[in-house]
């Protein structure tokens, strides 16, 4: 999943409170704020999601980010450096058994 959501471009939008420094990130780290898709694009193409899903990514006080994508869920550290986001060494992912629509798109 982490791939989809790095080699996607992803129109968002936010939820929760403002932006603040999250433990042991540097930059502007979106603590408390949640982030969900309101349109994907690959390759400069329309990407369709499977119905019912969307794109989610949720920031946490402490340098965490968790992000999912309709059936497993990826998580781990990050900090922002200048305008982007850099994850940390050590993600870890669920692994659901999925129908084939949601594990394709987490794929």
């Amino acid at each position: 999943m982490v791939f989809l959501i790095l080699a996607l471009g992803v129109t968002v939008t936010a939820c929760g409170r403002g932006v603040g420094a999250g433990a042991g990130s540097g930059g502007d780290w979106p603590a408390g704020r949640r982030f969900q898709s309101t349109a994907v694009t690959e390759a400069g193409k329309d990407r369709p999601l499977v119905a019912g899903t969307r794109i989610d990514l949720s920031f946490f006080d402490d340098g965490r980010l968790s992000a999912q994508a309709g059936c497993n869920t990826i998580g781990g550290s990050g900090r922002i450096d200048g305008d982007r986001l850099v994850l940390g060494d050590g993600l870890s992912m669920t692994e659901m058994g999925c129908d084939g629509p949601r594990h394709s798109q987490d794929t």
